[in-house]
């Protein structure tokens, strides 16, 4: 895939995260935690990214893809993992550039997650994910020693 694909489908979560000047950094947050958590699964990365596109059309702001683009993100194929793990690469580099913020304090944290958790809830409620525990993520898993 070109890097240019990369950076389009980066350039577009990157605008969705970032959102608009009065978004808040708990809402930025929101964002991110919500593409964190489905960024690695084809199926649930392409009903966010159907809903960003939306969301990002109904803003007036242009989503700049088309179907080829989506097309190695939502994939099964073998190795499109490769191309989704390498997209988030892209969005955080593409926040960094645009210095987005998204820290927040413990409690706008949590709150962050209840809107991450609903985001992908709103995403998922025209689909067969209807039911799906967004609740647990890849932020809930711990690895290592005690």
């Amino acid at each position: 895939m070109p890097e240019h694909d990369l950076r389009l489908m980066g350039r577009m979560l990157a605008d969705w995260v970032e959102g608009l000047p009065c978004d808040s950094r708990m809402e930025r947050r929101a964002r991110l935690l919500a593409y964190h958590r489905v960024g690695v699964n084809p199926y649930h990365l392409g009903m966010l990214l159907h809903h960003v596109a939306f969301d990002l059309a109904m803003q007036g702001r242009t989503p700049g893809i088309s179907a080829d683009i989506l097309e190695p993100f939502i994939s099964s194929r073998s190795r499109a993992w490769e191309q989704r793990v390498l997209l988030a690469g892209t969005v955080l580099q593409l926040l960094e550039e645009r210095s987005v913020d998204v820290t927040t304090d413990a409690i706008a944290g949590a709150r962050a997650r209840e809107k991450a958790i609903t985001l992908l809830q709103e995403a998922a409620s025209a689909t067969d994910l209807q039911g799906t525990d967004w609740a647990v993520g890849p932020d809930d898993y711990h690895f290592g020693s005690a």
